[in-house]
């Protein structure tokens, strides 16, 4: 698993740079975990992740962790948890059909237009791999 990492966040595309899940969770590869703090838009909204390799990861929600001392004080927010499926390539037609629906996080950062304008450039049995993710990330 490599960063930075194209994110669905509610039904939007977000960018992760190395480092990003460390500020607001924490991210294990090894045990197929991903534990994060629940933001305003509430929880179980992370759908699926992929690297700069181009690898795919399918996210299931586990659902909130047991509140800490200091969640209860309101010094952290609480905690949810994802199981990470196993890597696997996906295909630019399949990406897209995940994407169906998706919008803008916001007007300034269009990541979900400018993926769906690259990903459709593609034929749509192409694999999504580490060259286009390096383009598209500008890498």
């Amino acid at each position: 698993m490599q960063a930075p990492f194209i994110l669905s966040s509610h039904r939007r595309i977000a960018i992760t740079p190395q480092g990003w899940f460390d500020g607001i969770g924490r991210l294990d590869a090894k045990r197929g975990e991903l534990d994060i703090g629940i933001n305003h838009l509430g929880e179980g909204g992370l759908a699926w992740l992929l690297d700069a390799w181009g690898l795919f990861y399918a996210l299931t929600w586990q659902g909130r962790q047991p509140r800490s001392l200091g969640q209860w004080l309101g010094l952290s927010r609480q905690r949810e948890r994802y199981a990470i499926a196993a890597a696997r390539p996906i295909t630019a037609g399949e990406l897209l059909r995940l994407m169906e629906g998706y919008t803008e996080q916001a007007e300034e950062v269009p990541h979900t237009a400018d993926l769906r304008g690259e990903l459709q450039a593609l034929p749509r049995d192409a694999v999504v791999d580490e060259a286009f993710m390096r383009k598209y990330l500008g890498a």
